[in-house]
């Protein structure tokens, strides 16, 4: 007989890193919401900012995010990564602040003197191919058009708009926050894009 060679195959771990945190946290170790916190407060807490224009309840929101992670976690099914799980989180509280104060902040995302990163990301988002801002048209006017195109956005679209251009959150994790169909969200954030374009017009 021949011999014949044994392919062992391994397979990749698709385990979510941060369910180890979330044990630690279930057998009373603090240091799994330490860590949670290291990897994921300062995105939280940026994305919690564009919804409260407010630096002081972000910090507040953050932190009461992580006080929910640390009481549900004994609750926590891996339904969806413990990334989208505090997300969640995050925007039921928001969610609920808003309603509270019976008003809705949205950020005035791209202010004069935000990071060049960020209004780059946007201005390829809203540009048509082959388009670019007039010349005469100063860099401040149309960062204010798109801040006002983007605060004029219906909530419906406007929630996964922000989820998927500023936080870089996949489709699928956006639908899982949003309790909406991946392909919901694509046509959510392609009628945002085409609003957007539509309301730039003048600038470009």
């Amino acid at each position: 007989m021949k011999d014949r060679k044994v392919i062992v195959v391994k397979k990749q771990s698709n385990v979510d890193p941060d369910l180890e945190m979330i044990d630690r946290i279930r057998n009373g170790d603090g240091s799994g919401l330490d860590l949670l916190m290291k990897r994921h407060a300062e995105n939280l807490n940026r994305f919690i900012f564009r919804y409260t224009n407010n630096s002081e309840d972000a910090a507040d929101l953050t932190q009461e995010t992580f006080v929910r992670v640390f009481q549900k976690a004994g609750k926590y099914k891996p339904k969806a990564t413990v990334k989208t799980w505090i997300y969640t989180i995050a925007l039921n509280l928001c969610r609920d602040r808003a309603r509270r104060a019976n008003l809705v902040k949205w950020v005035p995302f791209l202010k004069a003197g935000d990071q060049d990163e960020n209004w780059l990301g946007v201005q390829d988002i809203v540009a048509s191919t082959q388009e670019s801002p007039s010349d005469s048209v100063s860099r401040t006017e149309l960062q204010d058009a798109v801040t006002q195109g983007i605060e004029a956005l219906a909530d419906s679209i406007k929630t996964p708009f922000i989820m998927c251009v500023f936080e870089g959150l996949s489709h699928a994790e956006i639908a899982t926050i949003l309790k909406l169909s991946t392909k919901s969200v694509e046509l959510r954030v392609y009628r945002a894009r085409k609003q957007l374009r539509k309301s730039l017009g003048p600038f470009l």
